[in-house]
């Protein structure tokens, strides 16, 4: 029986998802102000453990910033999944699929009881509309973290053949 996902979307008010993502690293290239503006657009999402965010091969529409908790970044080899990454508060999944509409890479399991904050493609033609100066900040911060895992994941390929 495939596995389903358990993402649970949850009330909060914007000022609560405002704290939250505020305390996160994530956050730190943001003002106060920014952050407020920003997660008007931002839905706040609750995954319990062992439970999956989005499957390797889903349409992706939505990226998330993990506020509270951590999550398994797992790809398919031989029809068995291999943990790849482990992500915890902080750190975004979904951007690559939020940027180049493809399906999803990797399959996100959370392995604690875990909080995201998601912003969908719509709800980012929105922030684009009413405050596109913070639509900037946010494509510079998703190229900044797609350009570090790329040469992270280019080093671990030179060491696994070296």
């Amino acid at each position: 029986m495939p596995e389903t996902k358990k993402i649970q979307v949850i009330p909060m008010p914007t000022d609560n998802k405002a704290k939250l993502l505020d305390e996160t690293s994530w956050a730190k290239d943001f003002t106060w102000e920014e952050i407020v503006k920003f997660v008007e657009f931002m839905k706040a999402y609750f995954v319990i453990k062992d439970d999956l965010v989005f499957l390797e091969g889903d349409p992706g529409n939505e990226f998330f910033v993990i506020v509270q908790g951590r999550v398994t970044v797992e790809k398919m080899h031989k029809n068995k999944p291999v943990v790849v990454a482990l992500l915890s508060e902080g750190q975004a999944i979904g951007e690559l699929s939020l940027v180049d509409h493809e399906p999803r890479s990797a399959t996100i399991r959370a392995t604690v009881e875990t909080r995201l904050l998601g912003l969908d493609r719509s709800a980012l033609q929105q922030l684009t509309e009413k405050y596109p100066y913070l639509v900037n900040k946010l494509l510079i911060k998703i190229l900044r973290m797609l350009g570090q895992r790329l040469r992270r994941t280019s080093s671990q390929f030179v060491d696994s053949i070296a």
